[in-house]
């Protein structure tokens, strides 16, 4: 699956905001707020160009400053970070991936679009429409509640934060700088 049309699916579509993105490699953490979703995926591809970890805001901001949650103007998805390692409740992303089906099974969610980050696995369940963050934030923190009592082991500071970045697909993870992971997504469809 092509980036761009990952990010169409799960991003408000233009004109409802700017998007956000992000690199938090250096200290000063660079945001470039942009307009277009091919200006983000062009924003994110030049940060990757400089190994550079790179993300992108799950919601639209209202201001092309300031990425914070009272900014945060729109957004068109619910979103999980499903961590993996050693002391985490899946060792691999394949226990991962399973505890991911595990749940859907049980919940009678649709299959989310899936982003293998490098080191962990990033679950999108995307609206047909984009919403207001204020109507968005009472049904994202009922989603932690079911995946809470579904027994999906995700982090739950995540999914209800308007504000938050997660890995641009199609680029690298440089977590580990002497090994870098390709961040890459799959369309549930």
């Amino acid at each position: 699956m092509q980036t761009t049309e990952f990010l169409s699916a799960v991003l408000p579509p233009p004109g409802n905001g700017y998007y956000c993105c992000v690199e938090l490699t250096t200290p000063r953490r660079e945001h470039k707020f942009v307009e277009s979703i091919e200006s983000l995926y062009d924003a994110a591809r030049a940060f990757d160009g400089d190994a550079k970890d790179t993300y992108f805001g799950v919601a639209t901001f209202t201001e092309g400053i300031g990425r914070t949650a009272a900014n945060s103007k729109n957004i068109r998805c619910l979103f999980a970070d499903v961590d993996v390692g050693d002391t985490k409740t899946y060792k691999s992303i394949r226990e991962a991936i399973i505890g991911v089906s595990e749940w859907l099974t049980s919940s009678r969610f649709p299959v989310p679009y899936m982003v293998v980050s490098g080191y962990g696995l990033h679950c999108y369940w995307p609206f047909t429409e984009a919403v207001p963050v204020n109507k968005w934030k009472p049904v994202a923190e009922a989603f932690k509640r079911a995946c809470a009592s579904g027994g999906l082991a995700i982090d739950y500071s995540v999914s209800a934060d308007a504000a938050r970045v997660l890995r641009v697909p199609g680029t690298s993870n440089y977590k580990r700088r002497e090994a870098p992971r390709a961040v890459t997504s799959q369309n549930p469809r």
